[in-house]
């Protein structure tokens, strides 16, 4: 099997089994955004986000692994590395990864240069990587249903055969979400959860309705998992909420949205890497109305098969520290019915790894040897403006109102202190989380007369890169004049 080439990947129709949505509008203003270059003799997938903000970009092609600084100042090639597939920042200094070209568990250690090599059982196709909360590395063997776990404390490799509920393949990526791992039978139909701690396993299955194959990943927050379903055109959603009655939710997709593969999930939202047509999108579940699907539910226990392994000498690697040659860009996002935005990506993209951090979403573009770092923060601006006649239907006769206080609200929560108006009579902020709930509200004074009441202006939810806008219209108020009386007397 040729690296990453799955049969959904090839489905270049798929797209005719997306929802049947046209887009409601288009933002009117581009993301801002940022791409430097990758290896143009390589060929780039995953991209793991370090605890410490950096990001971690896996290079299969190349052999390289590379290091961004968390503001993207500078990045660290480590190169001569083999078939790097799925590398994972560990504890400290270590990062770990797949070497398809030896079937081998790496451990690049950034300190001193080297690399250690642990051999994976004969015929193994090691593919994604996960580390779990005792710091033992878990990998996938795409064409075998097993999964490896190696403890670095004791060098000990464990083989634990999922046979039993895991019937056609292995899953090319894994999931920790605190106490359980998560993978796929990719092509039978089912994901599957293991307790780490037990070695018991669950089964979901769908047998039929809904053909699907699990690639992309991530936990839901709340027990249950998303991941992303190329065969269909989908993102799917096993919710847990009740455990005695689990769904499965599909999210078909727009038309045009692209075919999804990588994953990543933002609070309550999550974000997806599509292709054909180029795509970053994003879907706030919320307001979706996904079809709902009844899981069969299997369970059974595994036993790991264990053995010491000894590591070879360690091996120097290449490294070199780079400025990346950042130049600017600008992508414009879509918004469709069903809390569905897309960021259209040119024509020659080919986005793959995927990862939220800070302000920013970082993706991988095969296509172009690219890596973006897009800004998808939003901007909420709250003015005060005086009205000369007090008619809200006339707007020529307005003047800004500069160093009154305004609030901005998040999640209908104001927040203080409060911020004063600027000389154009507007305050703005910016550099706020998208797909939260924002307002504004103006502070009570003595000298204006609110004509476009209420004081408080929610303005729903922000999407990426979005500006939210609210106008505070006054008069200024009629302050009585008060005269002396004069009383005089009469005379006689």
């Amino acid at each position: 099997m040729t690296h990453k080439s799955f049969r959904s990947f090839l489905l270049l129709g798929a797209l005719m089994l997306g929802a049947l949505i046209s887009p409601i509008f288009s933002a009117n203003a581009g993301l801002p955004a940022q791409k430097a270059s990758l290896n143009p003799d390589g060929l780039a997938w995953e991209a793991n986000p370090g605890p410490d903000g950096t990001l971690w970009i896996s290079d299969n092609a190349a052999g390289e692994i590379r290091a961004y600084a968390a503001d993207g100042s500078s990045v660290g090639v480590y190169s001569g590395l083999g078939q790097v597939s799925d590398a994972r920042p560990g504890a400290g200094s270590t990062v770990w990864y797949v070497d398809q070209s030896n079937s081998s568990l790496m451990e690049l250690d950034t300190s001193s240069k080297t690399t250690l090599n642990w051999v994976l059982s004969p015929g193994a196709t090691g593919f994604g990587t996960a580390l779990d909360n005792l710091g033992r590395v878990w990998v996938s063997d795409f064409d075998n249903t097993r999964l490896f776990r190696f403890d670095p404390a004791t060098d000990t490799m464990c083989v634990l055969d999922t046979s039993a509920l895991a019937k056609f393949s292995g899953s090319p990526y894994l999931a920790f979400d605190g106490t359980s791992l998560w993978f796929s039978d990719f092509y039978g139909n089912a994901l599957l959860r293991l307790d780490t701690s037990t070695n018991h396993l669950t089964r979901w299955l769908v047998s039929s309705g809904w053909d699907f194959e699990a690639e992309g990943l991530a936990s839901d927050g709340a027990g249950g998992l998303w991941f992303a379903d190329a065969f269909t055109t989908s993102l799917g959603r096993l919710d847990l909420s009740n455990p005695f009655a689990p769904r499965l939710l599909r999210y078909a997709l727009p038309i045009g949205g692209g075919i999804p593969h990588m994953l990543v999930r933002d609070g309550q939202q999550v974000w997806y890497s599509g292709v054909n047509p180029s795509k970053l999108g994003s879907l706030n579940p919320s307001f979706a109305t996904p079809t709902q699907f009844t899981p069969q539910v299997s369970q059974a226990d595994t036993s790991p098969t264990c053995a010491k392994l000894e590591a070879n000498t360690p091996q120097s690697v290449a490294f070199s520290t780079q400025l990346p040659d950042w130049t600017s860009a600008n992508y414009e996002p879509t918004v469709f019915p069903g809390g569905w935005q897309v960021i259209n990506l040119p024509a020659t993209s080919t986005p793959w790894g995927l990862v939220r951090q800070g302000n920013d979403l970082w993706a991988v573009d095969q296509g172009r040897y690219m890596v973006l770092r897009i800004d998808v923060t939003s901007t909420v601006t709250a003015c005060y403006l005086s009205d000369e006649d007090g008619d809200l239907s006339t707007t020529g006769d307005r003047s800004p109102i500069p160093g009154e206080t305004v609030y901005l609200h998040v999640n209908y929560v104001r927040q203080v202190p409060g911020a004063l108006t600027a000389d154009d009579g507007c305050h703005t902020w910016t550099k706020l989380a998208p797909y939260q709930a924002y307002g504004v509200e103006q502070a009570a004074t003595s000298e204006w007369e609110l004509l476009n009441l209420p004081g408080t202006k929610n303005l729903g939810q922000a999407l990426p890169g979005e500006t939210l806008r609210w106008d505070f219209i006054f008069k200024e108020k009629i302050q009585p004049l008060y005269l002396p009386v004069m009383l005089g007397g009469s005379s006689h």
